[in-house]
This record gives structure tokens, sequence and C-alpha cells, in this order.
């Protein structure tokens, strides 16, 4: 697979660093929280009243908050709907 920086007509932000539950990860201005777990393969971002079923990314536009994590000074957010920030921390909930 080729790096997403090396296809034509792809321009991404400048590169900032952000924390996913605790360990450093390259993410790119403009792109959502959402992107970054899914590039970092976190695919369940919260606990489900369903059994056996691991919530994440469904509609991607913030309608199901399927996708709710929470940052840190911020609390509660749709991974979906939130734009990264240099040096955000973003938490799983579980």
């Amino acid at each position: 697979m080729r790096d997403v920086n090396e296809i034509e007509g792809v321009n991404r932000g400048l590169a900032i660093r952000i924390y996913l539950g605790g360990y450093s990860t390259l993410a790119y201005e403009g792109e959502s929280v959402a992107s970054v777990l899914f590039r970092s393969r976190i695919t369940a971002c919260s606990a489900t009243p369903l059994e056996g079923l691991e919530p994440g990314y469904y509609c991607g536009m913030g309608i199901c908050y399927e996708c709710v994590v929470q940052v840190k000074g911020v609390g509660e957010v749709r991974a979906c709907r939130t734009v990264v920030a240099k040096d955000m921390e973003v938490w799983v909930r579980s």
C-alpha cells in the first residue's frame, strides 16, 4: 500500500503529534480523530450495552455517536466530528 503523501492530488496538513491512550502517534492538521484512530488500527471506541458488539465508526458523520472518545480538557466528543490538535490526548472509553 502506498503512503497517502505519495498519491497525486492528496494534500495533507502539517504533521503533528497526538496521544492515543498515552502513546504518541503521528497525525495531520485538518484530519479527524476517527481517521487517526482508524489508521492506528483502533476500531472499537466505547463500551456498548449490546453484549459481544464493539462500537466503532458506523455513520462517519456524527449521527450515531458510536465513535465517542474522551479528549483531555474537553470531555466526550465524537471522533468523526473532532479535528486533531497538536498534543491532543485521546482516550478510548472502556
